[in-house]
């Protein structure tokens, strides 16, 4: 056994010279280094930010831009650490070019889906959206997919139901994509109500009006201005945002509908306020036959 010990040592160390002396070698272990120091700078700078940055919509996005700057810092070092090595493997790739496109079109379509949502302004962090029958916030934009907080289902339509939801970016390509919180980040919603026979319609206009007024009454300006703004970028018509009462006649018998303007990310407060203050008043309530609620 003892023999043997001075040979394995012998030809390990023989293997050790041999690896070392490898043209590779060298630079594997530069590529370690480099790659280790460049994850170290990215998760330093990360970590500063998280300090110094309090507000949440610029910390997530100066986090993701030091986290594509260290991605992009480590591919280039590793284009010029393997400079030769890259030219054949591109004269290989474009070769197989057409095989490795159709195996990776989805993955080529969500790539150029994060494009177009990056570039095309068609929707950010933050904003509400829904997708492919899926509604819900926009918690996080990845190059392949967008992570949503899900809202609706199970639960009323504007409330989170607590799933996250990921899409692939390409179906930003392929379907229509509706955005709350875009450029005009307002709705017209509304509310209908069943009248009783014999009501002075004019005192429900008046009633309806003014309680919708009091509810909305915080976004009708602000829908107002950046309708305004939105016009000279788009051809949109000149719409009203203050508050409407219509009637019309259906089977079962009269019916109003009152049509007010409020902030997407606030429709269900506007509900709410609403419904309390016709409530609240009992001759309101009567007036509209909601005493029976």
């Amino acid at each position: 056994m003892s023999a043997i010990a001075p040979l394995l040592q012998e030809a390990s160390a023989g293997w050790m010279r041999e690896a070392l002396a490898h043209p590779m070698a060298s630079r594997v272990v530069a590529v370690a280094l480099g790659l280790g120091l460049i994850a170290l700078l990215t998760r330093t700078a990360r970590r500063a930010l998280d300090r110094w940055i309090e507000h949440d919509p610029a910390r997530y996005r100066s986090r993701k831009l030091v986290s594509f700057v260290g991605y992009l810092a480590g591919a280039l070092y590793l284009a010029v650490v393997f400079d030769e090595q890259l030219r054949g493997l591109v004269v290989a790739l474009g070769v197989a070019g057409a095989g490795i496109a159709l195996a990776l079109q989805e993955v080529v379509a969500s790539v150029a889906g994060w494009l177009a949502i990056s570039f095309g302004r068609l929707y950010k962090v933050g904003d509400r959206i829904r997708i492919d029958g899926i509604s819900g916030d926009v918690i996080d934009i990845g190059v392949l997919r967008t992570s949503l907080m899900e809202t609706g289902d199970w639960v009323d339509a504007d409330q989170y139901n607590g799933r996250i939801v990921r899409i692939a970016n390409s179906a930003a390509l392929k379907l229509p994509v509706y955005n709350e919180s875009g450029r005009f980040p307002f709705l017209w919603d509304e509310l209908r109500l069943p009248l009783p026979q014999g009501v002075d319609l004019e005192s429900v206009r008046s009633v309806l009006l003014l309680a919708a007024s009091r509810a909305s009454g915080e976004h009708i300006a602000a829908a107002h201005t950046r309708l305004r703004t939105l016009s000279r970028e788009a051809l949109i018509a000149d719409t009203e945002t203050r508050p409407q009462v219509r009637f019309a006649l259906r089977r079962e018998g009269l019916e109003c509908t009152v049509r007010y303007v409020t902030a997407a990310a606030h429709r269900s407060e506007v509900r709410d306020r609403l419904a309390t203050l016709l409530l609240r008043n009992p001759g309101h309530a009567r007036l509209l036959g909601l005493e029976r609620l």
